[in-house]
């Protein structure tokens, strides 16, 4: 609930991003979170999985815009291109911001790549993972298959 300026309560839906090793940490650190920001009843409707490989964010930026990268590199095994899909989650003014911001922080990478698309991501906050966090709340991680592939996250076969 929230309370406008006239005093009238409504019901709010809003969107937050914790960056957390588990379903369990991340509800126990938005509660967290939210206890110190809402007076109040609120609840913790829905928690899903985002799939950034990266959060460039500035302090005093408040949007939020999804980069998707494709890295393109030559497998001279295959002889063919291989594309690679990122998404980065990017705190800035405009789209153009965003674009800047991530081809800033991509400059360095030693293959090519390709900002396909950026949307506007509707979120309040951005909660980084807090070192030290109570570790009892990581659930025991599961075993990694070995065809595991990190960038894009699927089993290669």
């Amino acid at each position: 609930m929230k309370v406008d300026d006239n005093g009238n309560e409504s019901t709010v839906t809003e969107s937050y991003l914790v960056d957390a090793m588990s379903y369990t940490e991340a509800e126990t650190r938005i509660y967290e979170e939210m206890e110190q920001r809402v007076r109040g009843e609120f609840r913790v409707m829905n928690i899903s999985k985002a799939n950034y490989s990266d959060v460039i964010s500035d302090e005093e930026l408040v949007d939020w815009y999804k980069v998707k990268v494709t890295g393109v590199e030559y497998d001279e095994e295959a002889d063919k291109e291989k594309k690679y899909n990122n998404y980065y989650l990017v705190g800035a003014d405009s789209c153009k911001q965003a674009i800047e911001r991530t081809e800033e922080s991509l400059k360095d990478m030693t293959m090519d790549f390709i900002i396909n698309a950026v949307n506007y991501v509707q979120l309040v906050d951005v909660f980084p993972y807090a070192e030290g966090h109570d570790a009892s709340l990581v659930e025991e991680e599961e075993e990694i298959d070995a065809n595991f592939d990190p960038e894009t996250g699927e089993i290669i076969e």
